[in-house]
């Protein structure tokens, strides 16, 4: 099973020179534009990106589905399998660990949004000793808020592909390509066969489709 960054640059060469590389414009390949698809029956999830976004937003978009191709091969090399289920309650939203861990929410920052200036405003807090424990949580939140405009908080495994609500699973994600990949994973479930994903059943009935790989459109 080739990797994420394999399948990419094979669709990216089948672009350029028109050959054949197995991710042609049938189930599961690039197809027209370069757009791919899903093939159920091979447990291929198809992901795509959105007109319009910006470096930025195409390596964030690079990051996501990333970390959900290697997260589905790792439950294979288990003898597990991803798949699509009824998310469960989420503590961990953006509100609350801005509100309530600061700490949390700037330690999780990625590195193009920690510049110096950040980083110096947020040691100059530290060093305050005329501020209150809750005034400095204040402080620490505005300034990570502000950081952090034109971001979501996401499950890097969503909860809709049976990620954990926890620490070890969120990360800071553009809000356009955090919103546009779990649009395209909600309409992905529905008749299996009509050529769709089946849910995990909360009581276990329905199985669901075992997810396998995730490809990305090329850039």
């Amino acid at each position: 099973m080739n990797s994420f960054q394999e399948n990419l640059q094979m669709a990216m060469a089948s672009q350029r020179t028109g050959a054949g590389s197995g991710l042609g414009s049938g189930p599961g390949g690039a197809g027209v534009g370069g757009r791919v698809s899903d093939d159920p029956a091979r447990g291929i999830v198809g992901l795509n990106r959105k007109d319009g976004w910006n470096d930025i937003q195409h390596r964030e978009f690079d990051k996501k589905v990333t970390g959900l191709d290697e997260e589905a091969k790792a439950a294979n090399a288990r003898g597990e399998s991803m798949k699509f289920q009824k998310p469960g309650d989420r503590y961990w939203s953006k509100e609350r660990i801005l509100n309530q861990y600061p700490e949390k929410a700037y330690d999780l920052l990625p590195d193009h949004l920690k510049s110096k200036e950040l980083s110096d405003a947020w040691e100059a807090l530290n060093k305050r000793s005329d501020l209150s424990e809750a005034s400095l949580r204040r402080e620490r939140r505005e300034l990570v808020r502000e950081t952090l405009k034109g971001y979501d908080l996401d499950h890097k495994v969503d909860l809709q592909l049976g990620g954990k609500d926890s620490l070890d699973n969120i990360q800071w994600l553009d809000m356009s390509v955090n919103r546009s990949v779990g649009s395209q994973l909600r309409w992905k479930v529905g008749n299996p066969e009509s050529g769709k994903f089946a849910r995990l059943s909360d009581n276990g009935e329905k199985p669901g489709t075992p997810i396998r790989e995730f490809l990305a459109q090329p850039k």
